[in-house]
């Protein structure tokens, strides 16, 4: 049974990964594999704190000031 559901997601160009946002049971942690229900399939997925950005602004066309 689903505890959650994905509210919105997409590819996400600066991280280079498919992205999904959905609201967790309390008691999941960041960095913990949970799966998503996606077009019908359970995807596995990692559970991260945002925002998401690649460390090494390599994606990005200038870093923040």
């Amino acid at each position: 049974m689903p505890a959650s559901r994905v509210t919105s997601g997409g590819y996400g160009h600066r991280v280079d990964a498919s992205i999904a946002y959905a609201c967790l049971p309390v008691d999941v942690e960041v960095g913990e594999q949970v799966e998503v229900g996606v077009s019908g399939m359970w995807v596995p997925a990692v559970v991260a704190v945002e925002p998401l950005y690649g460390p090494e602004y390599l994606r990005v066309r200038t870093p923040p000031r």
